[in-house]
């Protein structure tokens, strides 16, 4: 020991090495050498070997158990045990079934929509708002459904359907825009699938110049003739006529007599094949304006033949856009929707009825027949095994399909409008001369100011929602820790549930809210632990 002492330190007096006295006391001062290269050592291991396995221990128990309140326990060896059992059982156990059926036996009382017996009584309301639109006056009604168009949807349902988007375009009298920045409107798919739309929608009416073929050209000039030809050209090409000529024809004479903007435009051609008066543009057109209430017809001289007349249309004190909060929007868009020509949704009743709950009303609610011992439109599923209430828009899938999209546009649009009228007094930069706020441009006016404008979270994609989503993200990471997998659920188009709400010539595509309410509803039997 004496030697290995003598490694650290040794007096200088060798002679007097073994004499404390004389060499000092040099035992002492190698064993505070030794003293501290043992806790320097005994730091270092400490540091870096037994430091971080306490860490990474002290991390692990805190991430055992979470509870809502912030609060953790440690979890003791055998709640462990027990909870590694459990995991065991279920990993070995057969998938959950979540049953999903409909509630034939409680329809919605007031409307008598249908909903999943997941979904509580309290719930059930998004049909007709809880009966407040069948009782509430200011809420668009419809008209029972014309013999042929009636005719079309119960008995040729499987042509019809599919194919109700061309048939409604023959005969729609303003025609749809879409602003993407490209030259297509909604996207095409090589496979079954709903509509998709990048970009905005608007609306207006074409001059006779422009349009060959539409509801002006097939209403005011030789009707016949022209839905031939209109059909000839949906059908060119086609192994699988997608238009009936025969249906068109029908649907033309009886649009013809019960649409109040069908019957205008039939005035005006009469006026204009009697009146052959080329010189006198100012005469004509007092002549057409005259048999019109609705509509406003402008008479121009075509700059490429002077004895071609072109015809303008607008609606009286408008002018060739259709304004997108317009009541009159719906009919001129959707003939085949509001066959009588009835109000859609518009400015004046926004604020005692909502545009998302009306959108969501019209497509859910089912309508009304006085032929049916129901009371109620019904129609024979696709697998034959049961009769369901329905409606026009469920009937015609296709074309709902693009109701909704231009519907959904139509709401961003007017939240733009406002945001944009209003920006003044959001961001506190309005003149001090103006005590009101401006009206709302309901015409299509593009936003090419450069000037800041102030977009709400409400907005999908503004920077103000996208901060919200990340918000969101960080405080449940925060609250619970890190996610520990990433859990995604699917649904089969296949499902009975879904197959059995169908009408012939659908699939879940044609129908997809039931295909969206049917996934959200699995999402919350599977979330929820009492179900």
């Amino acid at each position: 020991m004496a030697k290995k002492i003598a490694l650290y330190y040794v007096p200088n007096d060798k002679k007097n090495a073994k004499s404390p006295k004389k060499g000092g006391d040099w035992r002492k001062k190698n064993r505070l050498v030794v003293r501290g290269l043992l806790i320097e050592y005994t730091l270092f291991y400490f540091l870096y070997k037994i430091y971080p396995v306490l860490h990474n221990v002290s991390q692990y128990l805190k991430r055992m158990i979470t509870f809502p309140s912030g609060q953790r326990r440690l979890v003791s060896p055998a709640e462990r045990l027990a909870n590694a059992e459990n995991m065991r059982i279920l990993r070995n156990q057969s998938t959950r079934n979540v049953k999903q059926e409909w509630d034939y036996e409680r329809p919605c009382e007031h409307c008598g929509c249908l909903y999943l017996r997941s979904v509580p009584l309290s719930k059930r309301k998004t049909c007709c708002s809880n009966g407040k639109f069948i009782e509430n006056e200011d809420f668009p009604k419809l008209f029972e459904l014309p013999a042929t168009l009636k005719y079309l949807l119960l008995e040729r349902t499987e042509h019809f359907s599919s194919r109700s988007s061309y048939y409604n375009n023959v005969f729609s009298i303003a025609v749809t825009g879409y602003d993407n920045g490209r030259d297509v409107g909604c996207e095409q798919f090589n496979m079954a699938a709903s509509l998709k739309m990048n970009g905005r929608s608007y609306h207006f009416f074409p001059n006779s110049s422009n349009q060959k073929f539409g509801g002006i050209s097939n209403f005011t000039y030789d009707g016949s003739f022209q839905v031939e030809e209109h059909a000839a050209s949906i059908n060119e090409g086609e192994v699988d006529r997608r238009v009936n000529l025969s249906f068109l024809k029908h649907l033309h004479e009886e649009l013809s007599d019960i649409n109040p903007y069908c019957r205008e435009l039939v005035r005006v051609g009469k006026v204009i094949h009697r009146v052959d008066d080329f010189e006198n543009v100012v005469s004509m057109r007092a002549q057409i304006n005259q048999v019109t209430n609705r509509f406003e017809v402008g008479v121009l001289v075509s700059h490429d033949n002077p004895l071609e007349m072109v015809y303008t249309y607008k609606l009286n004190g408008a002018t060739i856009s259709v304004p997108m909060q317009s009541a009159e929007l719906e009919p001129l868009v959707y003939p085949l929707f509001f066959p009588f020509g009835e109000n859609g949704w518009s400015k004046s009743i926004k604020h005692v009825v909502k545009y998302l709950p009306y959108l969501t009303a019209r497509i859910l609610m089912p309508e009304r027949d006085s032929d049916s011992d129901s009371g109620f439109l019904q129609r024979l599923n696709k697998d034959g095994s049961r009769m369901l209430f329905t409606n026009r828009f469920q009937l015609m899938s296709r074309n709902m399909q693009h109701y909704i999209v231009e519907g959904v546009s139509r709401l961003v649009d007017d939240q733009l409008s406002f945001v944009k009228a209003n920006n003044g007094f959001i961001l506190n930069s309005i003149p001090e001369d103006i005590t009101d706020p401006p009206e709302i441009d309901e015409e299509r006016v593009e936003f090419t100011s450069t000037s800041k404008k102030f977009l709400n979270d409400s907005i999908t994609g503004s920077p103000r929602h996208l901060k919200a989503l990340a918000k969101n993200s960080l405080l449940i990471v925060e609250e619970m820790g890190k996610p520990h997998g990433f859990l995604t659920l699917t649904c089969n188009p296949y499902w009975p549930e879904i197959v059995e709400r169908l009408f012939p010539g659908q699939d879940a595509y044609d129908r997809y809210y039931i295909f969206s309410y049917k996934k959200n509803n699995h999402n919350f039997l599977l979330l929820d632990p009492t179900s």
